[in-house]
Formats: structure tokens, C-alpha cells, sequence
């Protein structure tokens, strides 16, 4: 199951849907806005059945980059959230996991010409990886099913009230 959409990696890329036509289809003739417009399911009446193909094959590659970009994340996630993954559908969508995932699936779909200004600006999602590993952040909601990292202790109690009317 992957944690983020094609829609979430054109959210994150540089040029959005047309970045996302240039690194996975690779062919000029593919517009962003075509491939937007077959991954939304509207109407590509008037756009060339080869082109519809050529997009067809990128938005397979964009998917398939995504399910590696999850199975990637679950590595960091599992010793954390142990017996849980694929993570429920709440922790998923309340937390910065889609971007996390979108981030690390754009990186890879643009390979070798990952310039270092991208590099630099998306190496965040990495430490996320690694700082929700780590214990150091959560995916939102409060964590109290999930084994912490040794060395740390969660404890809760109920609020405390004071009724004046009492006293």
C-alpha cells in the first residue's frame, strides 16, 4: 500500500504536473496537464492514442515509484510501529507521511540529474524517516499502543479540576 498519490508527488515536485511528465515519461510530447488529466479520469478526447500510452506507462512508473518510496518508509516505521503496517488509513492521512513519501519517490524519479539545490531541499524527508524511527517525532496522534524507544518513558494521567464550588 503506498503512503501518498501521484497527485501528492506532483504537489511536492518543482514544476508540479509537468516535472512529473518529464522525469517519468520522458517524452515532449506528454504534457503535464495530460497526465494530470488521465490520472484525474477526465476526458483526453483529441490527445493522440500513442501519447495516451506513452502517459499511461509514466503514471505506472510514478505508481510504481511510490509503492517502493512506502515499502522504504515501512523499514523505518516497523520498529516503531511494530504488527501495525500497513499503518491505518488515520495515522496515514493526519500526518506529514504522504509529503514524507511523495518527497522521497520525486528524488528517486529524478535519478541522476538530482540537482544539489533538490538535494539539499528534500533531504528533509529522509531524517523524518529517521527521526520517527528514532522516537523523536510520531505521525501526529497520540502514541500510546506503540513500544517507545529504550531510555524514554511516556506517562499520562487525567486532567486535574478544581471545583470551587466546593470550597
Amino acid at each position: 500500500m503506498a503512503y501518498a498519490t501521484v497527485a501528492d508527488v506532483a504537489r511536492v515536485a518543482t514544476r508540479g504536473w509537468d516535472d512529473i511528465a518529464q522525469r517519468a515519461v520522458q517524452n515532449a510530447r506528454v504534457a503535464g496537464e495530460t497526465l494530470r488529466a488521465l490520472y484525474s479520469g477526465e476526458s483526453v478526447v483529441g490527445v493522440a492514442a500513442d501519447v495516451l500510452e506513452l502517459a499511461q506507462r509514466g503514471l505506472a512508473l510514478v505508481a510504481d515509484t511510490l509503492e517502493r518510496a512506502s515499502r522504504h518508509a515501512d523499514t523505518y516505521i516497523q520498529p516503531r510501529y511494530q504488527g501495525q503496517l500497513p499503518l491505518p488509513a488515520h495515522l496515514v492521512s493526519g500526518s506529514d507521511l504522504p509529503t514524507v513519501v511523495a518527497t522521497i519517490a520525486y528524488r528517486r524519479l529524478m535519478g541522476a540529474s538530482l540537482s544539489e539545490d533538490t538535494d539539499r531541499n528534500t533531504a528533509w524527508a529522509e531524517k523524518y524517516l529517521r527521526d520517527l524511527a528514532d522516537g523523536r517525532v510520531t505521525l501526529g496522534a497520540t502514541d500510546n499502543a506503540t513500544p517507545q524507544p529504550p531510555g524514554r518513558m511516556v506517562s499520562s494521567a487525567a486532567c486535574k479540576t478544581i471545583d470551587w464550588d466546593r470550597y
